[in-house]
């Protein structure tokens, strides 16, 4: 294992400017350092516009739609991650007298929330089972993790705005506490650098054999990259190989845009070589192999890339 921690002050408002980490041991990630979604404590990463819903109030465990109880912005993403202590779970209610999120207005589309939606899931990212999406007016009801983290998006379209929320939360004891999956520790984060190179060689073998060694666990690994401000990242695949191919429930590759929502995926059940410029300062790669493969003693998903920081708005080709 080895973690390189680099850490600098640009500005006084700026908390915290850039880090290398590289992880790929099977040990908890440091307390202070964020999640693949988990926002950071600086303006680099978080829209102001977001801070009402990706801070909100942590004294009180409050957080809000942006702008709450005004009208809330069109063309809108803001995420949040939970995070309760260790052996607790997360509870979510939403308080006030207002709830009001776009929704369909009519016909057999009535209660879809497909134009603006609050959206939960069980887990640290945005690909963790769904809890539930939420628009209209009535309240939802009280929600509840199954581990320790709790992730959220708040999604708007371009038309119709309305006041949005109020939620609170609070950490209750689990009474069928289970060990995590050792997987969650397997991310690796890069911050700071202008190019480099990330590959399945980064994963440690104690992930490799954990997988091989538990039916129950499979391969499912996260490299973060983080660029500067007013960049964005042009990554190329130069190769992917995988166990499977055009199986995507055994084995892929996935690359986010900015969060690991759904809406901001590419994904790869095939062996393939391409390229991708992203819309954000942010790169998101999920490599994913079931260990139930005839081959899983000597093949998992495996692929090499680059990566390059261009100026936002420039040309890459």
């Amino acid at each position: 294992m080895w973690i390189t921690l680099r850490l600098f002050s640009v500005l006084q408002s700026t908390i915290l400017a850039a880090w290398i980490v590289s992880f790929c041991l099977g040990k908890t990630l440091p307390s202070d350092l964020p999640s693949a979604d988990q926002p950071v404590l600086s303006s680099n990463y978080i829209p102001s516009v977001c801070r009402d819903f990706s801070y909100g109030d942590p004294a009180q465990r409050t957080f809000y739609s942006p702008n709450y109880p005004d009208i809330y912005p069109n063309n809108t993403e803001c995420v949040r991650v939970i995070e309760a202590p260790e052996n607790m779970l997360i509870m979510l209610s939403f308080r006030g007298s207002i709830f009001n999120i776009e929704t369909a207005q009519s016909g057999f589309e009535q209660g879809v929330c497909e134009y603006d939606y609050l959206e939960v899931r069980d887990g640290d990212k945005g690909y963790k089972p769904l809890i539930g999406r939420f628009c209209g007016t009535r309240h939802p009801p009280r929600l509840t993790s199954t581990g320790r983290y709790m992730w959220l998006v708040f999604h708007t379209d371009d038309v119709i705005e309305y006041q949005g929320f109020q939620a609170i939360y609070e950490f209750v004891r689990n009474p069928y506490f289970k060990e995590k999956n050792p997987m969650d520790d397997c991310v690796t984060v890069i911050s700071g650098q202008v190019e480099g190179l990330v590959n399945t060689s980064m994963i440690s073998l104690t992930f490799n054999d954990l997988a091989k060694s538990n039916n129950s666990v499979a391969l499912d690994c996260v490299w973060d990259i983080r660029v500067s401000p007013g960049h964005q990242i042009f990554f190329q695949m130069e190769t992917l190989t995988l166990v499977a191919e055009n199986e995507c429930e055994t084995n892929f590759l996935e690359l986010y845009d900015g969060n690991t929502h759904h809406e901001n995926v590419e994904q790869f059940c095939h062996s393939t070589r391409t390229s991708m410029k992203t819309k954000t300062n942010r790169l998101i790669i999920r490599a994913f192999g079931k260990p139930s493969l005839p081959t899983q003693n000597m093949h998992w998903p495996r692929f090499q890339g680059t990566f390059n920081m261009f100026r936002m708005g420039g040309f890459y080709k």
